[in-house]
């Protein structure tokens, strides 16, 4: 099946001169991205990585950092994405129960992320010459393992694959209307899965995406600024907590200004808008709603200018997914009355890695749907 990757490649050849990034180091263009992408993919194949193999990418968020994830899907093989920053033990913890095998990084940060698995440095190591074979990657192979802590507390793998990953991406920049004239700002830090939101649905789109030391994003006038500075059109990964800090500062005079879209996620957006905060947002505001296992987002909901203060509405389920409000025999609720949320489709992931009595605990057979078919249980 066909990958981010190869849509990279497809604007850089229609529109090799098109700025895909504009990072801290300087703008890249479509060509570049692709070249730098295939140049890691060779190397990716060199050290045997293949479907099924999961690569821990450790570097600062940059034109490395998208095109090794991008070369990894290229591959038919899984990226797990590190914050940097994060303490070397919880990175190894990470990589631990995610099964990495190999670690893409940088020579300066080699030494302070010995994390157990052998380490492909992409700023030394030479690619071979000569083009990848155009497998494509297997729908059901894996894509990229996330990490969530669930109700334990501890973290757990969440194992996402091909088809569930590209469906989410498609639907996103069609359901957000992106194209060559979006430009979307890079909020989330790598490690969570919203940065692969961030980083691949204006990609996929055509669009320029917009990286910035991430020291830039927390303080509210400077982040203002960067949103003015680059002409920023399109948000797709804020906290309503963040809104909320940007809304209240008093000595910006319309810090959104520009902005055509906000995406919403991670938290009930019903406090920002009771707190009258949709006048912050001049364009549209999304909320977003769902769980890591089931591949970022499964509703979707257009706050109108005008909200309702008294429920916290989280939309509709996006294409290729379904919501079943059902009670403890896994049979529908009648209207109007309280029942649990499950969750199947396109976007439900393996399950978690090496935790298979809570895999079978969580997913569980969809009784409403066709063979074969799952749920998550949401809880």
């Amino acid at each position: 099946m066909r990958t981010v990757a190869d849509d990279i490649a497809a604007h850089a050849l229609r529109h090799p001169g098109r700025t895909a990034l504009s990072t801290p180091a300087g703008e890249v263009s479509y060509a570049r991205l692709a070249t730098r992408t295939e140049e890691i993919a060779r190397l990716l194949r060199a050290h045997g990585v293949r479907p099924e193999t999961v690569c821990a990418v450790a570097v600062e968020h940059g034109t490395d950092a998208v095109a090794a994830m991008a070369a990894v899907l290229r591959c038919g093989a899984a990226f797990l994405t590190l914050d940097v920053s994060q303490p070397r033990e919880r990175l190894a913890a990470f990589v631990r129960s995610a099964g990495a095998r190999l670690l893409l990084t940088h020579a300066t940060l080699a030494p302070s992320l010995e994390l157990g698995i052998p380490a492909l440095l992409l700023d030394q190591e030479e690619p071979s010459d000569g083009p990848l074979p155009d497998a494509g990657a297997d729908p059901q192979a894996l894509a990229y393992v996330s990490h969530t802590s669930g109700s334990t507390g501890e973290p757990s793998a969440v194992l996402v694959e091909h088809a569930s990953l590209d469906a989410y991406l498609r639907d996103t920049a069609r359901a957000f209307g992106l194209g060559a004239d979006t430009v979307a700002l890079q909020t989330a830090p790598l490690g969570y899965d919203a940065s692969i939101r961030d980083t691949f649905v204006p990609l996929l789109a055509g669009a320029r995406l917009v990286i910035v030391d991430r020291a830039r994003l927390l303080r509210p006038a400077e982040f203002a600024a960067t949103v003015r500075d680059h002409g920023v059109t399109a948000l797709l990964s804020v906290t309503p907590s963040f809104l909320t800090h940007l809304g209240g500062q008093t000595d910006l005079t319309e810090p959104l200004a520009g902005v055509e879209l906000v995406a919403s996620s991670g938290e009930s957006l019903r406090p920002f808008l009771a707190a009258g905060g949709r006048g912050l947002v001049p364009g549209r505001l999304v909320n977003q709603y769902g769980p890591t296992e089931c591949t970022m987002t499964t509703t979707r909901h257009s706050v109108p200018a005008v909200p309702d203060h008294t429920t916290d509405l989280v939309g509709t389920p996006r294409e290729g997914t379904v919501v079943r409000i059902l009670d403890g025999d896994l049979a529908p609720v009648p209207d109007g009355t309280v029942g649990e949320v499950y969750i199947g489709g396109t976007g439900v992931t393996r399950g978690y890695g090496g935790q298979p009595a809570r895999t079978a605990a969580a997913f569980v057979p969809d009784p409403l749907g066709p063979p074969g078919a799952r749920l998550y249980r949401t809880g």
